[in-house]
């Protein structure tokens, strides 16, 4: 645990000015490290070696196209995996202030349930924030987020690789949101693996059942089929 803490302290010490004061959260369900009164934010520290901050966490609620919709740390529910609704918000003046700092952050963890009711078992997968191809994870969420972009976005998608499995993975944004496919090129709808698109109910999927991934508009238990109860978080690493 020593390298873990490690990260979260540096993450405080860097952050205390920009972000006042927070309570790191860990999955052993206590209060993992705290400084002055103020918000909290949850820290996974059992996936990947630990240390991820979580920046978003949303149930779905079949409406899609609207998935992500640019928050604060004030209106986003960073507290824990499971915010009991669908209130879509990142808190994404956290993310700017990680990304504009010395900090910085070098991984993306995208993580979820099928079933928000269940939780049966918590999906996991991670990648480099670098892109394969351009642009950055950071690019490809600062410029969309809050925008619709139609159909018209196809060509500005992120392609990187999975880390834990070493397989492709592609983030496609549709409209005002975007969804992770088990592909190499095209879209990522094509192969979807997490999140949803349009209204068509979404998919979670681990990376060593990507075999079994599919488009977006079939839903089979088998490929990762969320029914309309998925259950979606991006988490942010050092």
């Amino acid at each position: 645990r020593r390298s873990n803490r490690r990260v979260c302290w540096h993450f405080l010490q860097k952050h205390q000015r920009l972000l006042v004061c927070i309570n790191i959260w860990s999955e052993m369900d206590k209060p993992y490290y705290a400084t002055q009164k103020g918000f909290q934010i949850y820290c996974d520290m059992k996936s990947f070696n630990g240390g991820w901050n979580l920046l978003y966490s949303s149930r779905d609620d079949g409406t899609g196209d609207n998935n992500m919709q640019k928050g604060t740390r004030f209106t986003a529910h960073i507290t824990s995996l499971d915010p009991g609704n669908a209130n879509k918000k990142i808190a994404f003046d956290i993310f700017e202030a990680i990304e504009s700092s010395n900090f910085g952050y070098k991984e993306v963890m995208l993580t979820g349930f099928k079933n928000y009711e269940t939780k049966n078992k918590l999906v996991k997968m991670y990648f480099s924030k670098d892109a394969e191809s351009c642009p950055d994870f950071s690019q490809f969420l600062g410029s969309r987020l809050g925008r619709d972009f139609g159909s018209s976005c196809y060509a500005g998608n992120f392609y990187g690789t999975e880390k834990f499995s070493g397989r492709s993975i592609a983030l496609s944004w549709e409209n005002q949101a975007f969804v992770a496919g088990a592909v190499d090129s095209g879209s990522a709808w094509n192969l979807e693996v997490w999140n949803e698109i349009d209204t068509h109910r979404g998919h979670i999927l681990a990376p060593s059942e990507w075999s079994n991934a599919e488009s977006y508009s079939s839903q089979t238990d088998s490929a990762g089929a969320c029914r309309q109860k998925g259950l979606f978080h991006i988490h942010s690493l050092k």
